[in-house]
């Protein structure tokens, strides 16, 4: 089978590589998108222990005020004629890949759409509906009206605070489909990860790991910091809990977007906290620890099981400190490795 797959994110290519290395017989082109600005994957890759796979870089030209771009218009000529079986996404909000999605449909596309999760989307119940999503929403739509996609839906916007709600994707595809809630009854189907050890050393060369990267790396606390701008002070208060509930080092990964105002801060709290800033994603860290404690607000780099190691996060200690949790309902994972949390106590 041939098969394309579109990745934005370090965790889609990460997601991709274990769909491509868990079935050789296929062939996969793998598209990672670049949008003007971002900084996501920006370090060199490498993908030559990875046989029935080709990756490229696809710079994408967005202008939702415009028309398409004589580039959008000829990728999507050529995927028309490509006929491949299936298409892989990851993002059903993004313009440029529902316009993808929706042109192959209307061109008669007779392969699948599946959509594969994006990080804790599938779980997280959005509470409603801003003034800022609607306004994004009506944007989106006029520029595809106005670049001749026409199936604007009356009241779409109940439904795209929803996961899976495209018409055109025809399954969903899930590392924890029994923590889901199938509202609209698509065909689900569950993501297995390919053995532990070669999944590891394939995503080291592809990321260029090195064993440097992480000195210690038996019995600590790896905590996964994601920019918390309503109240730094939380997460530094909640480090100083950990130190004096653990005799463990805390290892602490860097966000990108971190401040560093917030950088010196972590600096001042203790000797023992350890911090990393690296582009390297954080499931890898994950997969070269051993008999230790991973803690995160809410990151995706946990949804991988890296065996050993105990798991935890701890979003509902912050809602009264972090505006942007209160919008969102997660669903309790039960059933899988992740321990979502009410007290800094049920870590051990």
């Amino acid at each position: 089978m041939n098969i394309i797959i579109f990745v934005i994110t370090e965790y889609h290519l990460i997601l991709a590589i274990n769909e491509v290395l868990s079935n050789p017989n296929n062939f996969y082109e793998v598209y990672i998108l670049k949008k003007t600005n971002s900084k996501r994957l920006e370090n060199p890759l490498d993908f030559t222990l990875i046989q029935n796979a080709e990756f490229k870089n696809f710079n994408i030209e967005i202008n939702l005020a415009g028309y398409f771009s004589y580039s959008h218009k000829l990728f999507m000529e050529n995927l028309i004629l490509k006929n491949y079986h299936n298409l892989i996404f990851f993002q059903e909000l993004d313009p440029f890949l529902i316009s993808v999605v929706k042109t192959l449909r209307k061109n008669k596309f007779k392969g699948k759409v599946l959509l594969f999760q994006d990080g804790l989307k599938p779980y997280a119940q959005l509470k409603g509906i801003s003034l800022e999503m609607i306004k994004n929403e009506i944007l989106i739509w006029k520029w595809l009206w106005r670049n001749k996609i026409r199936d604007l839906e009356l009241l779409k916007l109940l439904k795209t605070k929803k996961y899976g709600h495209l018409k055109e994707v025809d399954e969903l595809h899930l590392t924890m489909p029994e923590a889901y809630n199938n509202w609209n009854n698509k065909k689900i189907k569950p993501i297995r990860f390919i053995e532990h050890e070669t999944y590891k050393k394939t995503l080291e060369v592809v990321f260029g790991w090195d064993d440097s990267n992480l000195l210690q790396n038996n019995n600590v606390i790896l905590y996964l910091n994601q920019p918390m701008r309503q109240n730094v002070e939380a997460e530094i208060n909640f480090l100083i809990m950990l130190l004096e509930a653990h005799d463990k080092k805390i290892i602490l990964k860097l966000h990108p977007l971190t401040s560093q105002e917030q950088i010196q801060k972590f600096l001042a709290v203790s000797s023992d906290i350890i911090l990393i800033r690296s582009n390297i994603p954080a499931e890898i860290f994950i997969m070269n620890l051993k008999n230790s404690i991973i803690i995160s607000l809410n990151s995706t780099a946990l949804l991988y099981h890296s065996p050993f190691n105990r798991y935890y996060y701890v979003s509902n200690l912050f809602i009264d400190s972090i505006r942007h949790l209160r919008r969102f309902k997660f669903r309790e994972l039960q059933n899988t490795h992740i321990k979502l949390i009410n007290s800094a106590s049920e870590i051990i």
